[in-house]
């Protein structure tokens, strides 16, 4: 724990504080392992300390940046799995019953919103 707590001492210390910021607040929102708060709390307290108040508030903006773009990123990932999901079922199920209407109509639904055709080629139609 003492090389984290070095690491983020290190860090706020650094020019590159807010890229590591931005960075770490958007790995976070996909993978919540990774101390984001730990470290805006950290940068935070040793601004504070210096004196550099005003410095907060860029920091409180890449954090809040970071953030959304993270929380975005997993997002999409999350929607995008769903996606070939349904697609997985809508196919099996069209194997099975070859005229059922509904997986037809979701399937064709699904083409048309990942760019594909109904073929599956990868072409837009």
């Amino acid at each position: 724990m003492d090389v984290i707590n070095e690491l983020i001492l290190q860090t706020v210390a650094s020019p590159w504080l807010f890229v590591v910021l931005l960075a770490v607040t958007i790995v976070d929102g996909f993978f919540p392992p990774v101390p984001s708060e730990t470290v805006l709390v950290a940068a935070a307290a040793v601004l504070a300390s210096t004196g550099d108040v005003w410095a907060l508030l860029p920091l409180g903006l890449v954090a809040a940046l970071g953030a959304t773009i993270g929380d975005n990123l997993a997002f999409a990932l999350e929607k995008q799995s769903k996606a070939d999901e349904a697609r997985s079922l809508y196919e099996k199920v069209l194997q099975l019953e070859a005229t059922n209407k509904t997986a037809l109509k979701r399937l064709s639904i699904l083409e048309r919103r990942s760019g594909r055709d109904a073929g599956g080629n990868g072409k837009a139609s």
